[in-house]
């Protein structure tokens, strides 16, 4: 047998508190970074969206360039004029 026994008994009966806390503040630590992140997430879905839309209003059905930029994403699974955000802020 390894030096900690069946598996388990991993953590040992005089473990269990320290075990327990550290989950519990790994979970309020989760809770806490998706809270502060989830404005970032949403702007940048909301920009996502709004570029996407824009894409969609600028090329026209019977547009040239709509058409050859149509031609350029076909099969490829991405709207025409897709949206890339830069990983590192400018400001």
């Amino acid at each position: 047998m390894g030096p900690y026994g069946a598996v388990a008994n991993c953590v040992g009966a005089y473990n269990y508190k320290f075990f327990l806390l550290f989950l519990f503040y790994t979970f309020l630590a989760t809770i806490f970074d998706s809270i502060v992140l989830l404005s970032n997430f949403v702007d940048f879905f909301k920009d996502l969206e709004a570029s996407r839309e824009a894409a969609a209003s600028a090329a026209s059905p019977g547009d040239a360039a709509g058409e050859a930029a149509g031609a350029a994403s076909q099969g490829t699974g991405l709207a025409a004029g897709a949206y890339t955000r830069p990983l590192v802020s400018s400001t």
